[in-house]
């Protein structure tokens, strides 16, 4: 087993975790960051251009791992839309 660490960033606040927790594997804990995100999704999602983060963390705290969700609104054209057909 594995320690690791998370770091959440959500609408309000940064928060590390001081205990951390054992993972057997680097997938099972970014398993674990993914769930982490979807259940700070159920509480609201980010403003535009807002972002809701897990920074996964080795034993050390060295950040080794990202996963996070953007909102991103878009207005109008964007250049992929542009594409003609050949």
């Amino acid at each position: 087993m594995t320690k690791f660490h998370f770091r959440t960033t959500d609408l309000d606040a940064t928060i590390a975790d001081e205990e951390g927790y054992d993972f057997p594997d680097l997938p099972a804990a970014l398993a674990e960051a993914k769930r982490l995100l979807a259940e700070m999704a159920l509480d609201g999602l980010p403003p535009n251009g807002g972002t809701l983060r897990v920074d996964l963390l080795n034993a050390d705290r060295i950040a080794i791992a990202t996963v996070a969700l953007e909102m991103k609104v878009s207005f109008g054209v964007t250049q992929q839309d542009h594409t003609q057909p050949s």
